[in-house]
Protein backbone atom coordinates (compact mmCIF):
# COMPACT_ATOMS: atom_id res chain seq x y z
CA UNK A 1 0.00 0.00 0.00
CA UNK A 2 1.24 2.97 -0.98
CA UNK A 3 2.35 5.92 1.76
CA UNK A 4 -0.38 8.59 2.09
CA UNK A 5 2.38 11.43 0.94
CA UNK A 6 2.51 9.15 -2.60
CA UNK A 7 -1.16 9.13 -2.65
CA UNK A 8 -2.00 13.01 -2.63
CA UNK A 9 0.66 14.81 -5.08
CA UNK A 10 1.84 16.93 -2.19
CA UNK A 11 4.29 19.91 -1.65
CA UNK A 12 4.71 19.66 2.21
CA UNK A 13 7.78 19.23 3.30
CA UNK A 14 8.94 16.36 5.25
CA UNK A 15 8.48 18.94 8.47
CA UNK A 16 4.97 19.59 7.61
CA UNK A 17 4.22 15.33 7.08
CA UNK A 18 6.20 15.20 10.09
CA UNK A 19 3.64 17.70 11.88
CA UNK A 20 0.72 15.84 10.16
CA UNK A 21 1.72 12.50 11.63
CA UNK A 22 1.56 13.67 14.85
CA UNK A 23 -1.55 15.21 14.45
CA UNK A 24 -3.20 11.86 13.36
CA UNK A 25 -1.10 10.02 15.95
CA UNK A 26 -2.82 11.90 18.36
CA UNK A 27 -6.26 11.48 17.40
CA UNK A 28 -5.95 7.90 17.10
CA UNK A 29 -4.72 8.13 20.97
CA UNK A 30 -7.18 10.19 21.71
CA UNK A 31 -9.99 7.59 20.04
CA UNK A 32 -8.52 5.19 21.93
CA UNK A 33 -8.42 6.48 25.56
CA UNK A 34 -12.06 7.11 24.72
CA UNK A 35 -12.52 2.73 24.14
CA UNK A 36 -12.49 3.09 20.57
CA UNK A 37 -10.94 -0.15 20.76
CA UNK A 38 -10.13 -0.30 16.90
CA UNK A 39 -8.24 3.17 17.09
CA UNK A 40 -5.12 0.90 18.28
CA UNK A 41 -4.72 -1.24 14.91
CA UNK A 42 -5.61 1.75 12.70
CA UNK A 43 -2.59 3.95 14.67
CA UNK A 44 -0.47 0.20 14.20
CA UNK A 45 -1.55 0.36 10.59
CA UNK A 46 -1.03 4.00 10.24
CA UNK A 47 2.86 3.58 11.22
CA UNK A 48 3.17 1.08 9.23
CA UNK A 49 2.21 2.24 6.32
CA UNK A 50 3.58 5.61 6.51
CA UNK A 51 7.14 3.79 7.74
CA UNK A 52 6.97 5.70 11.41
CA UNK A 53 8.16 4.81 14.53
CA UNK A 54 5.28 4.01 16.72
CA UNK A 55 4.99 6.61 19.69
CA UNK A 56 5.21 5.06 23.10
CA UNK A 57 1.70 4.69 23.96
CA UNK A 58 1.11 2.60 21.21
CA UNK A 59 3.66 0.31 21.88
CA UNK A 60 2.67 0.57 25.23
CA UNK A 61 -0.99 -0.65 24.75
CA UNK A 62 -0.27 -3.44 22.09
CA UNK A 63 2.05 -4.68 24.14
CA UNK A 64 -0.02 -4.66 27.37
CA UNK A 65 -2.94 -6.35 25.12
CA UNK A 66 -0.34 -9.14 23.48
CA UNK A 67 1.26 -9.97 27.22
CA UNK A 68 -2.79 -10.85 28.30
CA UNK A 69 -2.78 -13.32 25.58
CA UNK A 70 0.56 -14.60 26.04
CA UNK A 71 0.15 -15.05 29.39
CA UNK A 72 -3.30 -16.51 29.07
CA UNK A 73 -5.39 -13.81 30.96
CA UNK A 74 -7.78 -13.69 28.24
CA UNK A 75 -9.10 -16.99 25.83
CA UNK A 76 -8.83 -14.94 22.59
CA UNK A 77 -7.20 -11.89 20.81
CA UNK A 78 -10.32 -10.60 20.32
CA UNK A 79 -11.05 -10.51 24.34
CA UNK A 80 -6.81 -8.90 24.54
CA UNK A 81 -7.67 -6.22 22.58
CA UNK A 82 -11.63 -5.44 23.47
CA UNK A 83 -12.84 -5.89 19.98
CA UNK A 84 -16.21 -6.85 19.41
CA UNK A 85 -18.57 -6.23 16.48
CA UNK A 86 -20.83 -2.98 17.70
CA UNK A 87 -24.88 -4.49 18.33
CA UNK A 88 -26.80 -2.73 15.75
CA UNK A 89 -24.26 -2.51 13.33
CA UNK A 90 -24.77 -3.48 9.77
CA UNK A 91 -21.47 -5.76 8.53
CA UNK A 92 -22.94 -4.55 4.75
CA UNK A 93 -23.13 -1.28 5.23
CA UNK A 94 -19.85 -1.01 7.10
CA UNK A 95 -18.41 -2.83 4.57
CA UNK A 96 -19.78 -1.20 1.63
CA UNK A 97 -18.41 2.06 3.25
CA UNK A 98 -15.07 1.18 3.27
CA UNK A 99 -14.92 -0.19 0.12
CA UNK A 100 -16.25 3.41 -1.65
CA UNK A 101 -15.29 6.18 0.99
CA UNK A 102 -11.81 6.39 -0.25
CA UNK A 103 -12.76 6.64 -3.90
CA UNK A 104 -15.49 9.14 -3.25
CA UNK A 105 -13.30 11.26 -1.88
CA UNK A 106 -11.28 11.08 -4.36
CA UNK A 107 -13.74 11.41 -7.21
CA UNK A 108 -14.61 14.56 -5.85
CA UNK A 109 -10.96 16.24 -5.15
CA UNK A 110 -10.50 15.05 -9.07
CA UNK A 111 -14.22 16.35 -10.37
CA UNK A 112 -13.43 19.70 -8.16
CA UNK A 113 -10.77 21.05 -10.32
CA UNK A 114 -13.73 21.72 -12.64
CA UNK A 115 -16.71 22.41 -10.69
CA UNK A 116 -17.58 23.64 -6.93
CA UNK A 117 -18.00 20.73 -4.18
CA UNK A 118 -21.93 20.93 -3.67
CA UNK A 119 -25.37 18.60 -4.27
CA UNK A 120 -24.40 18.43 -8.14
CA UNK A 121 -21.50 17.07 -7.80
CA UNK A 122 -21.72 14.75 -4.89
CA UNK A 123 -24.56 13.51 -7.17
CA UNK A 124 -22.82 13.04 -9.78
CA UNK A 125 -20.65 10.82 -7.87
CA UNK A 126 -23.18 9.46 -6.15
CA UNK A 127 -24.54 8.06 -9.59
CA UNK A 128 -21.03 6.88 -10.80
CA UNK A 129 -21.43 4.69 -7.61
CA UNK A 130 -24.78 3.70 -6.88
CA UNK A 131 -24.96 5.92 -3.83
CA UNK A 132 -27.08 8.92 -2.84
CA UNK A 133 -26.01 12.17 -2.51
CA UNK A 134 -25.93 12.40 0.94
CA UNK A 135 -23.39 9.20 1.55
CA UNK A 136 -21.14 10.78 -1.37
CA UNK A 137 -21.50 14.55 1.24
CA UNK A 138 -20.74 12.10 3.96
CA UNK A 139 -17.48 9.72 2.87
CA UNK A 140 -16.58 12.81 1.25
CA UNK A 141 -15.94 15.17 4.43
CA UNK A 142 -15.10 12.06 6.65
CA UNK A 143 -12.15 11.44 4.60
CA UNK A 144 -11.11 15.49 4.08
CA UNK A 145 -11.40 15.58 7.95
CA UNK A 146 -8.83 12.71 8.20
CA UNK A 147 -6.23 13.03 5.16
CA UNK A 148 -6.73 17.14 5.73
CA UNK A 149 -6.04 17.97 9.64
CA UNK A 150 -5.92 21.85 10.34
CA UNK A 151 -2.58 21.83 10.77
CA UNK A 152 -1.68 24.78 13.56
Amino acid sequence: MPRLRDTIKSTKSDAEWDKLHKISLKDYEKQYSNGYQSALFAAIRYCGNEQIVMPEWLVDAFFKATNDWYHFKVKTLDEAFGLTWPKGKQFPAAKQRRELEGAVYYRVKELSKNMPIDEALFEQVGDENSIGKTKVSEYYYSWKTWLEPKVE
